[in-house]
Protein backbone atom coordinates (compact mmCIF):
# COMPACT_ATOMS: atom_id res chain seq x y z
CA UNK A 1 0.00 0.00 0.00
CA UNK A 2 1.77 3.05 -1.19
CA UNK A 3 0.26 6.40 0.21
CA UNK A 4 1.91 10.24 1.77
CA UNK A 5 0.41 9.56 5.12
CA UNK A 6 1.91 12.76 6.98
CA UNK A 7 0.64 15.49 4.75
CA UNK A 8 -3.13 16.33 5.95
CA UNK A 9 -6.11 17.98 3.80
CA UNK A 10 -5.51 20.98 2.47
CA UNK A 11 -7.01 23.56 5.03
CA UNK A 12 -10.48 25.12 3.78
CA UNK A 13 -11.42 28.42 4.35
CA UNK A 14 -14.67 29.64 2.91
CA UNK A 15 -15.06 32.60 1.00
CA UNK A 16 -17.21 34.68 2.80
CA UNK A 17 -14.22 34.36 5.95
CA UNK A 18 -11.89 35.16 3.52
CA UNK A 19 -12.93 38.03 1.45
CA UNK A 20 -15.71 39.44 4.13
CA UNK A 21 -18.55 39.33 1.91
CA UNK A 22 -20.08 36.64 -0.02
CA UNK A 23 -18.99 35.20 -3.55
CA UNK A 24 -22.42 36.78 -5.39
CA UNK A 25 -22.38 39.65 -3.77
CA UNK A 26 -22.48 43.31 -5.34
CA UNK A 27 -19.58 44.76 -4.67
CA UNK A 28 -19.26 48.01 -7.33
CA UNK A 29 -20.77 51.80 -5.79
CA UNK A 30 -21.29 54.82 -7.19
CA UNK A 31 -20.88 57.69 -5.13
CA UNK A 32 -20.50 61.17 -3.76
CA UNK A 33 -18.44 61.67 -1.28
CA UNK A 34 -16.08 59.15 0.31
CA UNK A 35 -12.90 59.12 2.81
CA UNK A 36 -10.19 56.63 3.97
CA UNK A 37 -9.85 56.11 8.09
CA UNK A 38 -7.89 53.40 9.28
CA UNK A 39 -6.92 51.59 6.08
CA UNK A 40 -10.32 51.37 5.17
CA UNK A 41 -12.72 53.31 1.99
CA UNK A 42 -15.91 55.11 3.60
CA UNK A 43 -18.52 55.82 0.58
CA UNK A 44 -21.15 57.88 0.96
CA UNK A 45 -24.59 58.69 -0.49
CA UNK A 46 -24.42 55.39 -2.61
CA UNK A 47 -25.94 54.27 -5.01
CA UNK A 48 -26.02 50.58 -6.50
CA UNK A 49 -28.08 48.21 -8.06
CA UNK A 50 -29.77 46.23 -5.69
CA UNK A 51 -32.15 43.13 -6.65
CA UNK A 52 -33.30 42.69 -3.14
CA UNK A 53 -34.61 46.65 -3.59
CA UNK A 54 -36.67 46.30 -5.93
CA UNK A 55 -38.11 42.66 -5.08
CA UNK A 56 -37.51 41.74 -9.07
CA UNK A 57 -34.62 39.35 -9.89
CA UNK A 58 -32.52 41.65 -11.89
CA UNK A 59 -32.65 45.43 -11.40
CA UNK A 60 -32.66 47.53 -14.46
CA UNK A 61 -32.27 50.95 -12.65
CA UNK A 62 -29.55 51.45 -9.70
CA UNK A 63 -31.23 52.68 -5.81
CA UNK A 64 -29.79 55.66 -4.71
CA UNK A 65 -29.26 55.76 -0.77
CA UNK A 66 -28.36 59.06 0.71
CA UNK A 67 -28.11 58.34 4.36
CA UNK A 68 -26.24 55.61 3.52
CA UNK A 69 -22.62 54.50 3.82
CA UNK A 70 -20.89 51.68 2.24
CA UNK A 71 -17.44 50.40 4.13
CA UNK A 72 -14.53 48.38 2.21
CA UNK A 73 -12.44 45.86 3.43
CA UNK A 74 -9.36 46.52 5.25
CA UNK A 75 -6.65 47.47 2.17
CA UNK A 76 -9.41 47.04 -0.31
CA UNK A 77 -10.48 50.50 -1.55
CA UNK A 78 -12.00 49.30 -4.78
CA UNK A 79 -14.28 46.65 -3.37
CA UNK A 80 -17.94 48.16 -1.65
CA UNK A 81 -20.11 45.31 -0.11
CA UNK A 82 -23.62 45.80 -0.25
CA UNK A 83 -23.58 44.66 3.07
CA UNK A 84 -21.15 46.38 4.74
CA UNK A 85 -23.09 49.50 5.52
CA UNK A 86 -24.00 52.01 8.18
CA UNK A 87 -27.40 53.95 7.67
CA UNK A 88 -27.42 57.25 9.26
CA UNK A 89 -30.24 58.99 10.57
CA UNK A 90 -32.54 57.29 7.51
CA UNK A 91 -35.67 59.53 5.97
CA UNK A 92 -34.54 62.82 7.54
CA UNK A 93 -34.20 64.97 4.29
CA UNK A 94 -30.60 65.62 4.38
CA UNK A 95 -28.52 63.87 2.13
CA UNK A 96 -24.90 62.97 2.90
CA UNK A 97 -22.86 65.85 1.72
CA UNK A 98 -19.04 65.05 2.48
CA UNK A 99 -17.38 62.90 4.41
CA UNK A 100 -13.78 63.97 5.78
CA UNK A 101 -11.06 61.95 7.87
CA UNK A 102 -9.98 63.29 11.11
CA UNK A 103 -7.60 61.28 13.25
CA UNK A 104 -9.34 57.91 13.31
CA UNK A 105 -12.71 59.67 13.33
CA UNK A 106 -15.30 60.08 10.44
CA UNK A 107 -16.70 63.45 10.10
CA UNK A 108 -20.11 63.12 8.36
CA UNK A 109 -21.33 66.51 7.17
CA UNK A 110 -25.22 66.12 6.14
CA UNK A 111 -27.63 69.39 4.82
CA UNK A 112 -27.89 70.42 9.04
CA UNK A 113 -26.05 68.02 11.03
CA UNK A 114 -22.58 67.22 11.62
CA UNK A 115 -21.87 63.72 12.95
CA UNK A 116 -18.17 62.02 14.24
CA UNK A 117 -17.73 58.87 14.00
CA UNK A 118 -15.08 57.35 15.61
CA UNK A 119 -13.54 54.22 13.18
CA UNK A 120 -10.38 53.44 16.19
CA UNK A 121 -11.08 49.51 16.60
CA UNK A 122 -12.16 47.91 20.09
CA UNK A 123 -11.70 45.63 22.30
CA UNK A 124 -15.65 44.81 21.94
CA UNK A 125 -15.49 44.30 18.54
CA UNK A 126 -17.42 46.98 17.26
CA UNK A 127 -16.17 49.19 14.17
CA UNK A 128 -17.29 52.22 14.17
CA UNK A 129 -19.23 54.19 17.32
CA UNK A 130 -20.82 57.19 16.94
CA UNK A 131 -19.01 59.76 19.09
CA UNK A 132 -20.97 62.90 18.81
CA UNK A 133 -23.98 64.55 16.94
CA UNK A 134 -23.96 68.45 16.11
CA UNK A 135 -27.29 69.95 14.87
CA UNK A 136 -27.03 72.68 12.78
CA UNK A 137 -23.71 72.46 11.94
CA UNK A 138 -23.81 71.07 8.70
CA UNK A 139 -23.20 72.25 4.93
CA UNK A 140 -24.94 72.12 2.09
CA UNK A 141 -22.23 71.68 -0.39
CA UNK A 142 -18.82 69.41 -0.68
CA UNK A 143 -16.66 72.90 -1.42
CA UNK A 144 -17.63 74.39 2.19
CA UNK A 145 -15.40 72.28 4.19
CA UNK A 146 -11.45 72.53 3.71
CA UNK A 147 -8.99 69.87 5.32
CA UNK A 148 -5.81 70.65 6.80
CA UNK A 149 -3.32 68.20 8.43
CA UNK A 150 -3.72 69.97 11.82
CA UNK A 151 -7.49 70.92 11.62
CA UNK A 152 -11.13 70.70 9.27
CA UNK A 153 -12.16 73.86 8.76
CA UNK A 154 -16.44 74.20 7.24
CA UNK A 155 -18.64 77.34 6.79
CA UNK A 156 -22.70 76.96 6.88
CA UNK A 157 -24.86 79.83 6.77
CA UNK A 158 -24.64 79.86 11.02
CA UNK A 159 -21.04 80.58 10.92
CA UNK A 160 -17.13 79.10 10.20
CA UNK A 161 -16.57 76.09 12.31
CA UNK A 162 -13.47 74.28 13.17
CA UNK A 163 -11.77 70.81 14.76
CA UNK A 164 -8.23 70.69 15.56
CA UNK A 165 -5.74 67.98 17.61
CA UNK A 166 -6.69 70.00 20.67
Amino acid sequence: QQGIFNIKGAPVTPYTILNTYKHNENIHAWYKTSAVVNRMLYAGNVSYYDKNATGIGRAENPVNFPDRLLRSPSNKFDILPRSSFLDLIVHDSQDIVKLTAFNKNLLIFKHDDLFVVDCSPVASGEREILKSTHKGMGVTLATQVCSTPNAVYWINSQGVYGIDNE
